[in-house]
C-alpha cells in the first residue's frame, strides 16, 4: 500500500489548525485502530499531541507515505485505476480518497465583498490572535471554528470581537456530569431523533440555560434534526464560551447580509464596522476535478458512497472520512477504516490519497 500526501509531512493538515485547536471529540474514540492515545495526553488532544500521535502511528507500521505528492484526477485503466499526479501517474487496483470534507475552504460572495478595506481570511488561514492585536474583528459563523477563533480573539487582545450567527448553534457541554458528549452520541445514534434532540435540549436548559438576553436563544429545532437536514453539527463549548458572550468579551450580531466600504450590513439591518473579517463559513470537498467526471458525487459534491462500499460506475474506488456523523467523525474514519480494509484486504496494490 502507498500512501500520497499532498503536503510536506505526516498530518499536514493538522499543522495547518489555529494553535489553540483541541479536538472536540474525546480520545476514547478518536484514535486510529489499534492504537489508543496514550492517558498522559488526557481526554481532549491538543494539535500538537495529535500530530505526535499520527507521526508515531506511521513510524510504528512503517507506512509507505510520500509526501509532497497531488493527486489531480482518477480514470479508468484496465484492471483497476490511473492517478494522475504531480509527479506522475500511478496505477493501482485500488484507489481509497480519503482527502476530507475539509479540502476547499468556502468564502460567500457577500455584495460589496471586494471593496472592503481591511483582511478577509477564512478561518483555514487564522493561526492566532497576534495578527488583529488591538482591532475590531468580525467572526462569521458560529461553528466550533467560529466559536474558538471568537474566543482566542476576545482573549488574545483583539479590540472587539464579533460573532455573526445567521440562526441560533446547538450548543453542547463538553462534558456531562463528567462523561464526554460523543459518548451521548455514540449511545443515542440508534435512538429515535425525536428522543435525542429532546434530550440535548434539556442538556442545554440544565447546564448552560437560555441565552436569548445575548443574542443565542435556542433554536426552534432539534439538534439531530438540524444535522440530518443541513449536516450542520452542533457546537461544543467546554464553558469558556458561554462564559464570554454573557461576559459580552464576544458580541453575538445577526448574520451578514452584504458589505459596504468599511462596513458589514447584518440581516436585522443593523451595521458593524471591523477592521478584519474572518470566515468560518464551511468547506466544500473539493472533488470535482479528481472524480467529478466518474458519476461518483452528489449534487453537493460528496460522495455517493463511504467506507467498504464502492458505486457501481466505480468498482474498487473507496471513499472514506466524507461523513461527518454525530458519533464523531474520526470514529467514523477509524470504523470506514476497517471496513475498507476488510474489502481491499486481498489486493495487494492499492494508493491512498490524503
Amino acid at each position: 500500500m502507498i500512501v500520497l500526501e499532498q503536503g510536506d509531512d505526516v498530518a499536514s493538515s493538522w499543522w495547518k489548525g489555529y494553535d489553540r485547536l483541541r479536538l472536540n471529540t474525546s480520545s476514547w474514540f478518536s484514535h486510529l485502530p489499534d492504537k489508543r492515545f496514550p492517558r498522559h495526553l488526557g481526554r481532549w488532544i491538543s494539535r500538537d499531541d495529535l500530530i505526535r500521535y499520527y507521526r508515531d502511528y506511521a513510524d510504528e507500521r512503517h507506512l509507505r507515505i510520500h509526501t509532497g505528492v497531488t493527486a489531480d484526477r482518477i480514470d479508468r485503466i484496465d484492471g483497476g485505476w490511473r492517478v494522475q499526479t504531480s509527479r506522475g501517474p500511478r496505477d493501482a487496483a485500488f484507489v481509497v480518497v480519503a482527502t476530507g470534507r475539509q479540502r476547499a475552504p468556502v468564502i460567500p460572495e457577500w455584495p460589496g465583498l471586494p471593496n472592503f478595506p481591511g483582511p478577509v481570511i477564512h478561518s483555514a488561514d487564522y493561526r492566532n490572535a497576534n495578527p488583529f492585536d488591538g482591532q475590531r474583528v468580525l467572526v462569521v459563523g458560529t461553528g466550533n471554528s467560529g466559536s474558538d477563533i471568537s474566543l482566542d480573539l476576545a482573549g488574545g487582545g483583539a479590540a472587539k470581537v464579533w460573532l455573526s450567527a445567521r440562526r441560533p448553534p446547538h450548543l453542547v457541554p463538553r462534558e456531562v456530569i463528567h462523561l464526554p458528549h460523543d459518548l451521548l452520541g455514540v449511545t443515542g445514534r440508534r435512538l429515535p431523533r425525536r428522543f435525542v434532540d429532546a434530550n440535548a435540549r434539556l442538556i442545554r436548559r440544565l447546564t448552560i440555560g437560555n441565552l436569548q438576553d445575548v443574542g443565542l436563544p435556542t433554536p426552534d429545532d432539534g439538534a439531530v434534526t438540524r444535522f440530518e437536514q443541513d449536516g450542520r453539527v452542533p457546537t461544543i463549548d467546554a464553558g469558556e464560551f458561554v462564559q464570554a458572550v454573557r461576559a459580552r468579551k464576544v458580541t453575538i450580531v445577526a448574520g451578514v447580509s452584504a458589505f459596504s466600504d468599511g462596513s458589514a450590513l447584518l440581516a436585522d439591518g443593523a451595521e458593524v464596522q471591523p477592521d478584519a473579517v474572518i470566515a468560518a463559513t464551511g468547506y466544500h470537498c473539493g472533488l470535482d476535478s479528481l472524480v467529478g467526471h466518474l458519476g461518483v458525487l452528489d449534487a453537493e459534491g460528496v460522495p455517493l458512497v463511504h467506507g467498504g462500499k464502492d458505486h457501481p460506475s466505480a468498482p474498487r474506488l473507496y471513499f472514506a472520512g466524507f461523513m461527518d456523523p454525530r458519533s464523531g467523525q474520526l470514529r467514523e474514519l477509524r470504523l470506514q477504516a476497517r471496513r475498507i480494509a476488510r474489502a481491499v484486504s486481498r489486493m495487494p496494490t492499492t494508493t491512498v490519497l490524503t
